[in-house]
């Protein structure tokens, strides 16, 4: 089984929604995501390409 994926950037940019409020949801539905998938999301490190944060 392949598992797909996608990056919280990515699920802005299709939504059209702001990247921090969809970090907020994403937070806000960890506990759930943990209770029914016995994990959490999956958390990677990238480069912000406007302001260069991480």
């Amino acid at each position: 089984m392949n598992a797909q994926s996608m990056t919280s950037l990515e699920i802005a940019q299709v939504t059209g929604k702001m990247h921090k409020d969809v970090m907020k949801a994403i937070r806000n539905m960890e506990p759930a995501w943990l209770k029914v998938n016995g994990r959490n999301f999956a958390l990677v490190d990238y480069k912000d390409s406007k302001t260069g944060d991480r």
